[in-house]
């Protein structure tokens, strides 16, 4: 059992593609068109985990409610309910025969239910909060628990939960593991005694003798933590995933004595060695480069030989299929933002640090055409740009992946106001953006050549979208913005706070000349600004 992209998963034939996501939503793709399938409905906050049943004709899902799902893929019938009280549910798996469903959730115990009968069999674990994490070995038969605290791995009997043995490490384990289809060895990821958590802190991966405990091997390249492991299918290659935004393929050379042969009529007095039959053989170390000599000489002479890969298919526009499509009724004046949308209304808007944030979205925003403030706009998706970090990484490359700014938002007449419907995540944690402050710019290109900018300013035309019950008056009416939609989520709710997003009417300085095209500008300071819709008026 992987942990590896915990809320994207392929079916087992391939051929569809799951993904969860805030808000509880659970969708099914088609894997080569990119077409939604269908959707599975039922849980009521941020999903975190989804996985197939080894015949692919199940899923099971799990998050942020604490339940955890079980679904029928082909019709998106649910099937069964398993419930883990107030808590997380951090990790699922089945069984390799599918019969039985595993679930860690951040109450300190791992359950263990029969997936057809629905009944709890297994329960270990402490009841306590802790950063506990589970594997199963490849035939099914072993349960492993670790956590960041211990040093080795509780192996228990994955069918009765009764405790085998402790398997002692030469680290601490972190929070990914995988085993070879033999279950003789496993990677995992291990921690320095010292480390600040998930994701954050230097971190290395290394290969286990699971028999012994053996630590056969270290691998190191990744500049920044661990976050994924898988084996490939004979074990011989590893695959590992990284919040420094890569995926590295790792080979693995045999690592039992006997998978290497002796050096075909070769003999050398250094190292060599009597045989029990009195014959003169080759020490492991030569038995060992000559694989390695060999290997890589067949292998360069396989790619240099290798004909070119034929040209690559062009790659699906998933992007035609994550907004909703444009009312019928929206107009030339509203201007269609579909090339430019970052993100969608029930989707995370920007990085998350914990689960405490994975719904803090826009998802009471109804998409479509709609009348704010007595302008009618097109909704339909966030464009969101970079802001300003000061932490550190993972979370700084996070935001470094939303653009600075968007160009060329095409218009294409003049007008004489643009209305924007739009909003700003400032970094409270990182500090104050104070009243004044110019958060970002929208950029107006005329057909002469000529530009003109109109700044985005806290406090005149914006505020921090997140309204707490401390402000006197979170709706009032700015010098040149005012609220004109207020929602949740519970990202907010549960931290006392109300949504508002605000529309700005500005005048185009030049109303007689025909405006090209329109940029979207960050400041690049810590607050980030974001665009729901945009309309002008002639």
């Amino acid at each position: 059992m992987e942990h590896n992209s915990p809320a994207l998963r392929f079916s087992p034939d391939g051929r569809y593609l799951v993904t969860g996501g805030s808000g509880g939503e659970v969708r099914l793709w088609d894997s080569t068109t990119g077409r939604e399938i269908r959707r599975f409905v039922g849980h009521t906050q941020h999903t975190d985990w989804v996985v197939f049943s080894p015949d692919g004709r199940q899923l099971a899902t799990g998050g942020k409610d604490g339940t955890v799902r079980l679904w029928d893929v082909k019709t998106a019938a649910p099937l069964r309910v398993f419930n883990c009280g107030e808590t997380y549910v951090n990790q699922i798996a089945f069984s390799p025969d599918g019969r039985r469903l595993y679930v860690v959730a951040t109450d300190g115990f791992v359950r263990g239910w029969d997936a057809r009968a629905g009944r709890l069999f297994l329960q270990v674990g402490e009841a306590k909060l802790t950063a506990l994490f589970f594997g199963l070995s490849p035939e099914g038969r072993h349960l492993y628990t670790w956590s960041f605290w211990e040093s080795s791995l509780r192996a228990w009997d994955a069918a009765t939960g009764q405790p085998l043995n402790h398997l002692p490490l030469p680290r601490k384990p972190g929070y990914c593991l995988t085993f070879t289809p033999d279950g003789l060895r496993m990677a995992m990821v291990v921690l320095p005694t010292a480390h600040l958590g998930y994701g954050v802190g230097e971190s290395s991966g290394v290969i286990v003798d699971v028999q012994h405990g053996r630590e056969l091997l270290t691998f190191r390249g990744h500049t920044e933590p661990l976050v994924s492991l898988m084996f490939d299918t004979l074990g011989r290659r590893l695959v590992s995933g990284s919040t420094d935004l890569t995926t590295r393929q790792w080979e693995a050379f045999p690592w039992q004595e006997e998978e290497y042969p002796e050096v075909g009529g070769q003999k050398t007095e250094v190292g060599s060695q009597k045989s029990e039959h009195g014959r003169e053989e080759t020490s492991l170390p030569e038995r060992v480069r000559a694989y390695a000599d060999r290997y890589w000489r067949e292998r360069l002479r396989a790619e240099a030989t290798a004909k070119p890969a034929p040209p690559a298919e062009p790659m699906v526009r998933w992007d035609r299929f994550l907004w909703p499509k444009r009312d019928e009724r929206a107009g030339p004046n509203q201007i269609d933002l579909t090339e430019h949308y970052s993100t969608r209304l029930d989707a995370l808007p920007y990085p998350i640090s914990g689960y405490e944030e994975a719904d803090n979205d826009l998802r009471e925003l109804a998409p479509g055409t709609t009348t704010l403030g007595n302008v009618t706009f097109d909704v339909r998706g966030v464009l969101l740009l970079r802001r300003l970090t000061m932490g550190g990484y993972p979370f700084r490359r996070h935001w470094e992946q939303h653009p600075v700014q968007a160009d060329g938002i095409r218009i294409g007449k003049s007008f004489q106001r643009l209305h924007v419907f739009h909003g700003v995540i400032q970094a409270l944690y990182e500090g104050d953006v104070g009243e004044g402050t110019t958060v970002g710019s929208y950029i107006l290109h005329y057909a002469d050549g000529t530009r003109a900018e109109l700044p985005i300013v806290m406090g005149r035309h914006v505020r921090h979208w997140w309204a707490y019950s401390d402000e006197a008056d979170p709706v009032q009416p700015l010098p040149e913005g005012r609220v004109v939609w207020t929602g949740s989520n519970p990202s907010a709710k549960d931290a006392g706070a109300t949504l508002r997003l605000y529309l700005t009417s500005y005048d185009n300085p030049h109303p007689d000349k025909e405006v090209v095209s329109v940029d979207y500008v960050s400041a690049m300071t810590l607050a980030a600004p974001f665009l729901a819709a945009m309309t002008i008026e002639p």
